[in-house]
């Protein structure tokens, strides 16, 4: 590599881990030690597998002459952040940073650390995974939705859920145009979440029962944007999940359902699914689901059969819609699980 120009080396850098790079060319020679710290590339910085004594030598030789060059951090060990913080305080400071993911991020820290992420005005890709409960997620939404590049958000914020719902927004809209919240949220809580989010694009939620005569206000901003969407489940009524696409008026493209527990026996009813879509999802192309029903009646009821058939019917068949089913008992109950082989429509 000695004979390469510098332009070629730095291209050959970032395609590699940049502590890799560190690793094998800082003490090679004093170029190579040069081309490392005294260019002014933007870095990416991954400590996802640092030991303590390999995060010091790092630190001393390229974080702390390098902070204003960092684009992207990611740290992943919950036991990093103790030896991390004041230099990913003053990283965050900078206002430099393009890419980041904070994993198994303890909520005391988060805290101490979400004041800093105002001054982000360049932060376009966000991951937070929180490892303990989180008390005031509200606050962390707003400030999130506050960062004005920010494209793409995934958040997983444990914990009990706030006592009051986001606001609907007025005049704070977010840049987001990729939602990922892993936690699970009330549906009371979807309409304030939407509302700061007028050009997302795809959204992924982990949604549980709610009823919709709990809500005083409706949405009024809602993406016209919104083509994907992945739901994970949880004891919704099916009256009430079809009262979303109604009111919101989503032009879906791809919907990905998973029920994580018993559910609504509406759900596998092919009659209602074909009278939602066509009135309401005109536009879907992708239709996977993953449903299960638990029924105390050990015998299998003809109108359960009679209701799964109907998915082979010529309004499925023509979109190329395939599915499959079977029953199976655990303990005292029947469970009847329909899923998608061929959820995608040519």
């Amino acid at each position: 590599m000695e004979d390469l120009s510098n332009e070629l080396i730095y291209e050959i850098f970032d395609f590699l881990d940049y502590f890799h790079v560190y690793e094998a060319f800082f003490n090679l020679n004093s170029r190579f030690q040069h081309l490392l710290t005294h260019s002014n590339l933007p870095i990416k910085i991954d400590l996802s597998s640092l030991s303590k004594s390999a995060w010091k030598r790092y630190n001393a030789d390229i974080i702390k002459s390098s902070m204003d060059r960092i684009s992207t951090f990611r740290i992943s060990d919950s036991f990093m952040y103790d030896l991390t913080l004041s230099s990913l305080a003053n990283i965050l400071e900078l206002g430099r940073v393009e890419n980041l993911v904070l994993d198994n991020i303890e909520s005391g820290c988060l805290e101490n650390l979400f004041d800093r992420l105002l001054s982000l005005s360049r932060l376009s890709s966000l991951v937070i995974i929180s490892d303990g409960n989180v008390r005031n997620k509200n606050n962390i939404y707003r400030q999130i939705f506050g960062l004005p590049a920010l494209k793409y958000c995934k958040l997983s914020l444990p914990g009990r859920r706030t006592s009051e719902s986001l606001p609907i927004s007025v005049d704070e809209y977010s840049p987001i145009e990729h939602l990922i919240i892993v936690h699970s949220i009330d549906l009371r809580e979807l309409d304030g979440l939407l509302s700061y989010v007028p050009q997302l694009r795809r959204l992924s939620l982990y949604l549980s029962s709610a009823t919709l005569e709990t809500q005083t206000e409706r949405c009024q901003v809602v993406s016209n944007h919104l083509t994907h969407i992945a739901l994970r489940v949880n004891y919704l009524r099916f009256n009430v999940f079809e009262q979303i696409f109604k009111e919101f008026i989503f032009m879906i493209e791809v919907l990905h359902l998973t029920f994580t527990d018993e559910m609504d026996p509406d759900y596998i009813n092919a009659n209602k699914w074909e009278q939602l879509i066509t009135s309401h999802i005109p536009h879907l192309r992708i239709f996977d689901i993953q449903c299960k029903y638990v029924s105390s009646n050990l015998d299998c009821p003809l109108g359960i059969v009679d209701q799964i058939n109907q998915f082979t019917s010529s309004f499925w068949m023509t979109r190329q819609w395939f599915f499959s089913h079977h029953f199976y008992y655990h303990g005292f109950a029947r469970h009847t699980l329909l899923y998608s082989t061929n959820p995608y429509r040519y």
